[in-house]
C-alpha cells in the first residue's frame, strides 16, 4: 500500500509543480537581506551546512537552513535546522509541519540549492519555496538560475559563492 500511496504523491506533487511559476529576478549581492539553503540527505555534513548559514550571517544575511531528510527522530535533530521528513508531507503536497509550513509561507531573495541529485518530491520541496534567484551545486539538479559545480564540494562552493554573486550585476 505504501508504493500506492507513493506513486499517487507522485504524481499529485508533478502537477502541482506545474503550476508553479518561480520568476527569476537577479538580487544584487548587496541588497540580498534573506536566504534559504535547502539540502537534503546528500550533504555528507550538517556542519558544512551550519559554516554556510554562519558565513551568510556575517555578511547581514537572514538565513534559514532546511533539510529535506525522509525520517529523521526529534532527539537526531540540529536545532539550527529545520527538517522536512516525509511524513511533514500530505499525498496531495501540503504541508502538516507547521514549522515547516512557515519556512514556505517567507519569501527568500536567494536560495542555494545543495542538491547533488533530485527525486520528485526534493523537486517539488524546492519549486515550491518563494525565491527571486537561485544558486545550485549540481549541474544535474536542473531549476537553480546559476550553477556553481564542485562536484559535491560544499566547502569551495561556500567559498565561491560570494566571490561570484559579488561579480555579476543586474
Amino acid at each position: 500500500m505504501n508504493a500506492f500511496k507513493k506513486m499517487i504523491q507522485d504524481y499529485v506533487l508533478r502537477l502541482k509543480m506545474n503550476r508553479i511559476d518561480n520568476s527569476t529576478a537577479f538580487i544584487p549581492f548587496d541588497d540580498i537581506r534573506n536566504a534559504i539553503v535547502f539540502c537534503d540527505t546528500s550533504l555528507s555534513s550538517e556542519k558544512k551546512l551550519i559554516d554556510l548559514h554562519n558565513l551568510l550571517s556575517s555578511k547581514k544575511i537572514n538565513c534559514k537552513l532546511l533539510m529535506y531528510v525522509p525520517s529523521i527522530s526529534i532527539e537526531d535533530s540540529n536545532m539550527n535546522i529545520t527538517y522536512v521528513r516525509d511524513k511533514d508531507i500530505s499525498w496531495k503536497g501540503s504541508f502538516i509541519d507547521k514549522t515547516v509550513n512557515d519556512i514556505y509561507e517567507n519569501e527568500y531573495d536567494v536560495l542555494f540549492d545543495l542538491r547533488n541529485s533530485s527525486t520528485v518530491l526534493s523537486d517539488f520541496l524546492v519549486k515550491s519555496l518563494k525565491y527571486k534567484f537561485s544558486v545550485g551545486i549540481a549541474d544535474n539538479v536542473k531549476g537553480a538560475d546559476l550553477v556553481i559545480e564542485t562536484k559535491g564540494d560544499i566547502k569551495k562552493f561556500i567559498e565561491l559563492i560570494i566571490e561570484y554573486l559579488k561579480k555579476l550585476k543586474s
